[in-house]
């Protein structure tokens, strides 16, 4: 990793880390790199499906985090439409305004077989979210 963190410095670009450990040993992980550009990728659905608290996630790197997947699933299980699963994507979204979040937010939902349809419906949940 030494290279890629080398050649992003050089170029000005950040790196952005998703994993999936526990969110003191991620914090943890950040620190121990110690680069202001290596940053976190916090998927809502993924944190959920392992069974994380997005309060003590965020509370431990939110300030880290570059980009946000918006995506939902039930506790070790698979993607499914925002709103359904374990994931509380409405208490994330609050935290990330705490903290004056200005990054990305890219969905990662669940589709069906109207697919056009189904990101509409999912992309009006998270709008609605945010301009609560």
């Amino acid at each position: 990793m030494q290279d890629a963190f080398k050649l992003a410095k050089d170029l000005d670009i950040k790196i952005s880390l998703e994993t999936d450990l526990s969110p003191i040993a991620f914090k943890e992980l950040l620190e121990q790199i110690g680069l202001d550009f290596v940053q976190a990728n916090y998927d809502i659905g993924n944190s959920a499906s392992l069974g994380f608290d997005p309060k003590e996630e965020l509370n431990a790197y939110g300030q880290r985090i570059l980009n946000v997947h918006v995506k939902d699933r039930k506790l070790g299980g698979t993607t499914v439409p925002l709103g359904t699963g374990n994931a509380d994507i409405n208490l994330v979204i609050q935290k990330l305004q705490e903290f004056g979040y200005s990054g990305g937010l890219t969905m990662q939902a669940a589709w069906r077989i109207n697919d056009v349809k189904t990101a509409k419906e999912q992309l009006n949940y998270v709008l609605n979210l945010l301009n609560k």
